[in-house]
């Protein structure tokens, strides 16, 4: 009986593991030029001229298009869990710092959000969708995100 019970629950999660897997595949975001709406927003504050300028031309060349997706990296956040972990790694002892944050992925949504707002920038007066977005962002407690949001 007790041999039933969990290879029921057992096949219940396989089912639940592979739906998600589905549904997360087919949110994905979509691509251009090979690479997402994200990859390119990071990439307007990539150290080379040339890599900022060829993001900054995808954001003209896609306008309205864009903005949607713009829109859903400003509403972005990063899981509760990796901030807390990096949180509790800053205030680790020295010698054990290095081994949790090198294990842990990086919070990213100031720098998404900052991203995020670079690109409606320089799309314009087409993005007038994403000013809502824009304005909460006015009301966070980020100070570059604000100021990104701010600029005209």
């Amino acid at each position: 009986m007790k041999r039933r019970l969990f290879i029921g629950l057992a096949v219940v999660g396989v089912c639940v593991v592979a739906g998600l897997v589905v549904i997360r595949r087919s949110r994905a975001d979509p691509l251009y030029h090979g690479k997402t709406i994200k990859a390119w927003a990071t990439q307007l504050y990539a150290p080379g001229p040339e890599v900022r300028e060829q993001a900054a031309a995808v954001f003209r060349a896609l306008g309205t298009t864009a903005v949607p997706g713009l829109i859903k990296l400003l509403e972005s956040r990063d899981p509760f869990w990796r901030k807390q972990l990096w949180r509790v790694g800053l205030s680790l002892p020295p010698r054990f710092r290095p081994w949790l944050l090198r294990h842990s992925p990086v919070p990213e949504e100031e720098t998404i959000h900052q991203a995020a707002a670079m690109a409606l920038q320089i799309i314009g007066p087409e993005a007038k969708p994403a000013i809502p977005a824009l304005a909460r962002m006015l009301c966070s407690k980020q100070r570059e995100p604000r100021w990104d949001a701010a600029k005209p």
